[in-house]
């Protein structure tokens, strides 16, 4: 059966009403007759549109209907470096801090086929978007208790690129292209990262050259937290089996030992990159 896709967007997110205008100009997404915050399309019957009121990173009970539901956040990226970006990632903490959303220590549950299949086609289409740097970022933020897969899917990293109506349009096409493709691209290698910093250029060639897809990455500044425990809920969150683990192996620093130690108990396999 095929998933329901759920796109949200804030009221307030500059960049999220960017891709709902084009979705309701070019995509055929209608008001609903029974709520004038939801969108449908007869083009993308198995894709509806939220608008909400709220922040995103706090919709924790936000769950749109009783059928298996993806979660895709149509959201602003903001960088110190000002740099245009086209990112995407899966949602959790680490941590205890909940200073972005989400609960302690919790994961976003994620669909890992559905965010390589989005960032496939992204990447597809860059020569649309030559300006932009497209790449994963690191699991982080909330929302973490959905009942269905997430991820965030950002334009950045400022106001000129949020209001950016190409880049609303590319994004947008790559949602909805990946959204009817992934089913058929289900990944039989799906690992875990660990390591390196946010913007993790060797996992974006790595999904780009090959049949990898990746389900949650933490950072060398989260690998403090990263107990059996964690590595268990990396396993279990994932829609898909997860079958490796990546090592950035020269962005794993001090915690390099605690982390051998932790993934020596698992039946994953370990590769380094």
């Amino acid at each position: 059966m095929e998933e329901n896709i759920a796109l949200i967007a804030a009221l307030k997110d500059e960049a999220g009403i960017n891709m709902v205008n084009y979705l309701t100009s070019n995509k055929d997404f209608q008001m609903s007759s029974s709520d004038p915050q939801v969108y449908e399309s007869s083009k993308y019957r198995n894709v509806t549109l939220y608008v909400t009121n709220k922040d995103l990173l706090l919709l924790e009970d936000y769950n749109v209907s009783d059928r298996p539901t993806s979660f895709v956040f149509l959201s602003r990226h903001r960088s110190a470096s000002g740099i245009a970006s086209l990112t995407c990632h899966s949602t959790g903490n680490f941590s205890q801090d909940t200073l972005y959303g989400g609960k302690s220590f919790e994961l976003g549950m994620v669909n890992p086929s559905f965010l390589k299949a989005y960032y496939y086609e992204l990447y597809r289409n860059r020569d649309s978007v030559s300006d932009y740097q497209i790449t994963l970022e690191a699991t982080h933020h909330g929302p973490t208790s959905l009942n269905g897969p997430i991820i965030f899917v950002e334009i950045g990293s400022g106001p000129e690129q949020w209001k950016d109506p190409n880049a609303a349009r590319v994004v947008c096409n790559s949602i909805l292209d990946a959204s009817s493709s992934f089913y058929a691209r289900s990944s039989s290698k799906v690992a875990v990262a660990l390591g390196g910093t946010h913007y993790p250029e060797k996992l974006n060639k790595i999904l780009r050259e090959t049949d990898f897809s990746v389900a949650y990455i933490a950072t060398k500044n989260n690998l403090q937290f990263i107990d059996d425990k964690m590595i268990q809920q990396m396993i279990a969150r994932s829609t898909e089996r997860v079958t490796h683990i990546l090592l950035d192996w020269k962005g794993l620093g001090k915690y390099k030992k605690s982390i051998l130690d932790t993934i020596q108990k698992t039946d994953l396999e370990v590769v380094r990159i």
